[in-house]
């Protein structure tokens, strides 16, 4: 009935909600040890759940208000969050000598989230490597709330992550001549930009190579896939050399300052 408790944490705390009990009240009602019984009252307490007070020589537990309940569970879903990053990066790491590769497919941009946030699980002064279709980066200024680009950005440049990137001509001319507020977030990040022809990028997809792992992510329809798999994404590295084979490498960080006095 409550998922984060235990069927014995779970009976205590619904037969204290009934009433205010001492250690030796529940032993009698419950059938069970007092050692066993202070164990998981002080697991509620612990949690919140249940509270002891002093009553001369007794302690008195009660059931918390049902409500901390609803609370105790958005904290574990914030921390689920939090963690979710680091678990899908991690997912199918340690089956380099599987033959399958891991495959996941997300959906919504919370979905989108949760690859770009893998990115930011990689050690310190790792690279990332991008083709980004003449045609993304248009949809990522426009979709992305500014607030997570802002905070993906300050965290990318907080571990010194270096991004390698292959990008269209018109993607440089939009980013430069796009709102100051949309271009801060991009400027000091550590990156290497090579810049070839609209016509060698002319797709909606972004291509993303982090650790073991290739990423496909269409931001006009909030859809991602993750491949895990060391010689795909090695084929696809090969991919991103002869794309960028005969580029112009140019200073993004200087043509986006210059942009934005």
């Amino acid at each position: 009935m409550i998922p984060f408790l235990s069927r014995k944490e779970e009976e205590v705390y619904m037969t204290l909600l009934k009433r205010d009990a001492t250690i030796q009240e529940l032993s009698e009602e419950l059938r069970r040890p007092r050692s066993s019984l202070l164990l998981l009252l002080r697991s509620l307490e612990k949690q919140g759940l249940a509270r002891r007070i002093r009553l001369g020589r007794r302690n008195i537990w009660q059931a918390a208000n049902p409500r901390n309940i609803l609370k105790l569970a958005q904290e574990q879903l914030n921390a689920t969050r939090e963690i979710l990053p680091t678990l899908v990066a991690e997912q199918g790491a340690g089956r380099s000598g599987s033959s399958v590769p891991e495959i996941r497919i997300y959906e919504s941009q919370r979905g989108l989230r949760i690859v770009y946030d893998s990115i930011l699980t990689l050690r310190k002064g790792e690279k990332v490597f991008t083709l980004e279709g003449s045609k993304s980066v248009e949809s990522k200024l426009r979709l992305l709330p500014l607030s997570y680009i802002t905070k993906w950005q300050k965290v990318l440049k907080q571990k010194s992550l270096i991004l390698e990137s292959v990008i269209s001509e018109s993607s440089v001319r939009l980013l430069a001549g796009s709102a100051k507020r949309l271009i801060e977030p991009h400027i000091g990040r550590p990156m290497i930009t090579h810049v070839v022809a609209d016509s060698r990028l002319c797709m909606d997809l972004d291509i993303i190579l982090y650790g073991r792992n290739a990423a496909f992510i269409d931001i006009q329809r909030n859809l991602a896939t993750v491949i895990t798999d060391e010689k795909i994404k090695q084929s696809l590295q090969l991919l991103f050399d002869l794309t960028k084979a005969g580029a112009t490498q140019i200073d993004l960080n200087r043509i986006l300052v210059q942009a934005s006095p």
